[in-house]
């Protein structure tokens, strides 16, 4: 599939934080399929998602694919936000890049990812 074309309407500002939230607001409505699934090891159903089939493990868990297909449809460079599989590879990986905080010591603002 033709990702980009999910966006084609979308009005890219050219500031990251903007763009991302904004490509986030895309997905609002987006679902994993209950239709085209497989079952893991464990007997877990793992739905389907275009976030695992843009990253290339579609029946995996996403939340952190999510946010590493938001960033790449932003324009993020990769080297400064690479993507992931999971939440905690991500955030060992944005640690290394001094791309991360405690949450006890950072107050967000909008376009920061939580």
């Amino acid at each position: 599939m033709n990702w980009q074309n999910l966006f084609a309407d979308y009005p890219y500002t050219g500031n990251l934080r903007k763009d991302l939230v904004g490509i986030a607001k895309t997905q609002v409505g987006y679902k994993e399929s209950t239709k085209n699934f497989q079952v893991d090891d464990n007997g877990n159903r793992r739905g389907y998602t275009r976030y695992g089939a843009w990253y290339g493990t579609p029946y995996s868990d996403w939340s952190a694919m999510f946010v590493s297909f938001c960033l790449h449809y932003a324009g993020a460079d990769p080297a400064e936000f690479p993507a992931n599989i999971g939440a905690n590879a991500m955030a060992e990986s944005w640690k290394k890049l001094g791309r991360y905080a405690e949450a006890d010591t950072y107050n967000p603002t909008p376009g920061d990812l939580v």
